[in-house]
Order: structure tokens, then sequence, then C-alpha cells
């Protein structure tokens, strides 16, 4: 039903056109009526309406100036004027900015239904119109729904083997993730044996229902793998001391939801049990894959237990020695990588000798130190990438370098590997000369600028960096440490902030709209615009 909004100071007038016309039958409902313009301005504030049906000679503000001023604000709603004959000229005149019709008084029912016929018939058009467009958006984003998928499961099985740009990765699949602090979470589904509908049928259900309950937590995405398991990524929220993402009442009450929605919509009372394990949370995505293993060991924890239950991984030695990990090394690898990165030789050299002596005297097990150095290595890897490629390709050629931090014998062997390495690449970097202070400030005033410039297209690291001869990670790093922001979320605020301002400017739909500001999934932008601005793209348009 299309929704109309009826505007008349006479209201034996209201009531004849109410109750004299067959609106279901032309499928239109009359939802609300007005004496007044300023009344029914009002009114739309706050209520969607398709159809204004409005006088012209009306105390206040009149017929005409209310046309107006709705086709101003609403551009989408469709405007039918009555009229006597005195105010015929008004008429045309509205007609004239975007009216559909106009009707002299008195008027019969049969034409008002005529009128409104022919209304149904464009707006019907309209709406198909829409969702041909939505639709050929959601068929662009099936394929990258699979991308996505593969993503997602590299990142969760640690397949990820280099993770350089991961972060554009993200943003070209438009993919709700961020890099840091990122949670591994299992469902395990007991599915029922006589479960009666199709794998696909069944799919679908799930995807609605955890869609539905996880748009409540940011940067939360999950991937279907069967019937059996649904895996969570959750991203950007920092977990407690020592490293558990404790459930809340409000995680908590998510997640009891998605189980009880299943059991009682997608296998409707069958008996089903449904356990949640959740991983650690880690700093850096890099760690993903051993919060996802620590998920599926706190499902175990209960194997024996039947009915619904979210476990959380910890009490164990491995928690334990993990706790001080998730705790100690990343203040303490982002200052050596941001020494090394200054060309600071002597503080890179200080910085690996106090890491070492940290080691020696919490007496971390051999496992634990080789896997900081290695995580270490890679980071720098990543961040040098580009910049010094001949010692990279000389110390930290892939394998290469995880291969010799497992054969050494002694910490201090260790020690010597990884003071050769750093204090070789912070060398080379003080040599080539740095960034100094005053080309920060350039290289970010450049870097926002580009993205002004450009953020309607696929705005690409890759490409940026090129304009400013830096690798993405190195330009990752420096742009974050100056702005406070990611280059995503700088790249994200331009795109809404000018959305925003096209929704509030001009009477572009919504998808046209989309695109304009560089998205290509329609779903995915709605989503986003919503998180930020606190409303739909719709909502926006009506009320801000």
């Amino acid at each position: 039903m299309y929704k109309v909004l009826l505007v008349e100071d006479e209201e034996i007038i209201r009531r004849g056109i109410k109750r004299g016309v067959k609106w279901e039958e032309l499928e239109f409902e009359v939802a609300a009526e007005a004496q007044d313009g300023e009344e029914a301005l009002n009114y739309l504030a706050c209520t969607e309406i398709d159809v204004v049906m409005t006088d012209v000679k009306m105390p206040g503000m009149n017929g005409v100036d209310l046309s107006k001023e709705i086709k101003k604000r609403y551009p989408d709603i469709e405007i039918v004027i009555l009229s006597g004959f005195a105010e015929f000229e008004y008429a045309r005149e509205a007609v004239a900015f975007g009216a559909f019709e106009y009707m002299l008084k008195p008027v019969r029912k049969q034409k008002i239904e005529e009128v409104f016929l022919r209304l149904r018939q464009k707006l019907d058009y309209r709406k198909t119109e829409e969702a041909e467009i939505v639709r050929r958006s959601l068929i662009l984003s099936e394929g990258l729904s699979h991308l996505r998928q593969d993503l997602m499961i590299e990142l969760l099985e640690g397949k990820r083997s280099v993770y350089a740009n991961l972060e554009e990765e993200v943003m070209r699949l438009e993919l709700d993730l961020v890099t840091s602090d990122v949670t591994g979470i299992i469902f395990r589904i007991g599915v029922p044996a006589a479960a009666g509908e199709g794998e696909a049928n069944l799919k679908e259900q799930y995807a609605v229902i955890f869609g539905e309950c996880l748009q409540k937590l940011e940067h939360c995405i999950f991937v279907i793998r069967d019937l059996g398991e649904v895996d969570i990524i959750l991203s950007g929220y920092s977990a407690g001391k020592d490293g558990i993402l404790y459930v809340d009442q409000c995680t908590g009450g998510i997640f009891n939801k998605i189980a009880e929605r299943i059991k009682d919509e997608v296998y409707q009372g069958e008996e089903t049990s449904i356990g949640v394990g959740i991983g650690m949370t880690y700093p850096s995505v890099t760690h993903l894959y051993k919060s996802y293993i620590q998920a599926k060991k706190a499902l175990e924890k209960n194997f024996y237990k039947k009915g619904s239950f979210i476990n959380e991984f910890q009490e164990s030695i491995e928690y334990e020695f993990e706790k001080q990990w998730v705790r100690d090394y990343p203040v303490e690898m982002n200052r050596i990588l941001n020494q090394v990165l200054e060309g600071d030789v002597q503080g890179t050299n200080e910085s690996i000798r106090q890491m070492f002596c940290s080691f020696e005297e919490k007496r971390l097990n051999s496992e634990m130190i080789k896997n900081y150095c290695y995580v270490l290595g890679i980071m720098l890897k990543n961040a040098a990438y580009g910049v010094i490629k001949e010692r990279q390709t000389e110390e930290l050629e892939d394998g290469a370098f995880e291969e010799r931090i497992k054969t050494m014998f002694t910490i201090d062997e260790l020690e010597a590997l990884m003071q050769r390495v750093f204090h070789g690449m912070a060398e080379l970097v003080r040599d080539s000369g740095g960034v100094e202070p005053v080309k920060k400030n350039q290289m970010i005033l450049q870097a926002k600028e580009y993205i002004r410039n450009n953020y309607n297209k696929k705005v690409s690291m890759d490409d940026l960096c090129r304009e400013l001869y830096l690798s993405p990670t190195y330009f990752s790093y420096m742009f974050k440490k100056e702005t406070g922001e990611n280059y995503m979320e700088y790249l994200q605020k331009i795109r809404m902030e000018e959305a925003k301002h096209l929704l509030k400017t001009t009477n572009q739909k919504v998808y046209e709209i989309v695109e304009q500001v560089g998205y290509s999934d329609y779903k995915y932008f709605t989503v986003q615009f919503k998180k930020y601005a606190g409303m739909s793209p719709k909502e926006y348009r009506t009320r801000g």
C-alpha cells in the first residue's frame, strides 16, 4: 500500500474524499490528515509518505507553497493538487515545478480514482526500476561475497601468508573489518537428522538471522562454513588485560538470541544443541588464526554438555602464555618498528637489548620468544616493503627468516640475529634520509588532498603511495601516527560527509549517491551510513 497524506482545511471535504474513494482497490491508504501546510510539514518530518494530496487555498501556508517546500525537502513524494476555479493558475504553477496532477473542485470520486490509478502505475514503475538497480547491485555484491568469504577463511585458518596491503584489500572488498583487536568466534550447531529443507534454503535462513542479530555490533562479520558451523570475526573491540573479550550482557544476549532463533525459526523446535566458542582477542589480524583455534578448544570443553552454552578460552597453560603475549608484545613491537622506520639505529639496538633482557627476566619459553621475533620480522618486512628491497631480499626473504629463527639454539644466537637484521634496516632508512618532520606534514597534506580529489573512485592506496614514493604499510603507519585515524577511516569519513551533503542538497536517488561517493555495494553502503550517521540514508534525507 502506498501512503497518502490528505491536506485540507475543511473537515467535511477531507471526510468525503477519505470515505468516497476506493483507496484499497487502488492500493493506496489515507495514512494521515492535516488542516494546513505547517501541520503537513511537521508530519512529513517524522513519517514516510508516498503522496500528498493538498488543497491550494488554506490558512497560513497555501498549497502551492507547501508543494514547493515538499519538492525541495522530499523530492520523491508525489503531489496532487485540489483547487477551485479561482486558484487555477496557482495549480498550473504547481504542476510546472513537479506536481503530478491538479483537479478542479468540485471533484468527482471517479476523477480522483482515475488520477490515482495513473499515479500508482508511476509509483510501481519507479519501485520496479529502483528494485532492478538494487538487484544489479546485489548481483555485483554476490561476486564480492565470494571474495569476502575466501579472505575471511584465509585469515581464520592462517593461510594468509602475506598481510601487506590487507587494509586496502578489505576496503576494496567493502568488508566491515578492521585489522586490530580481532577475536575469532565459532557457532557450532547440532543439525537435527530430520532437517527437512534443502541446505541452500537453510543457509539463507542462517544468513538472515546472523545478519539481523549481529548488525548491532560494529565491525562484526560472519561466514557460513556449513550447516554445522558459522564463524564470526569481531574486530576493533579491545579485550581486558588478560586478553579475553568478556561476554557482557549485550554480546551474550545477541549470541543467545541467534541460538534461539535458529532453534525456533530454522529447525522449528527439533532438538538442537548450539555451542559458542570464543577465542582470545589479539591486537593484530596476523594472529586471528590463534583466536580461531582457541574458539575450537573452548567448544571442546563442553563436549558432553547438552543444550546451548557460551564458552571463552581460558584456564590453561597455553592461556597463561598467550595472555602474557597479548599484554606485552604490541607496545614493545610497535616501539621497535617505529624506531627502525625513523632510522633510529641506537634506539633500535637498545630496544632489542631490552626486549631480550625482558625475555630472560620472565623466563619465557623458547617457543614464545621465537614467535615474538618472527612476528616482529614479518611486521618489519611489511612496513619496509618497497623502500629497502635489497636488504629485505637478503634478510627477510619469504620463509628464510622463519627458518633461521627455528634453527637458533640459544637466546644469545637469536638476539644476535635480531640485532643484525634490525640494526641493518634502521641504518638503511637513516642513510636514505628517513622522513623529516616537515616532509611528514607535507606527505599527510598531499595524502588528504589526493583522497578528497579521488574519494568517488576506487581509491587505491598503492596509487597514492606511488605518488608519495612510500610503501603502503609505512604510509599506513605514518598516516595513523600523524592523524590519529587510519587511511580507511579517513576515506570513509570523506565519503560519508559527501553522501550526507548530496542527500540534503540534491534530488538524486540513494543508489545514485552510492556510486557517486565511491561504493559499489548498495547494502554495504546503507549499513555503513547508518553506523556513521545514526540513521538510514532515507531517514537522514527526511529528518536531517
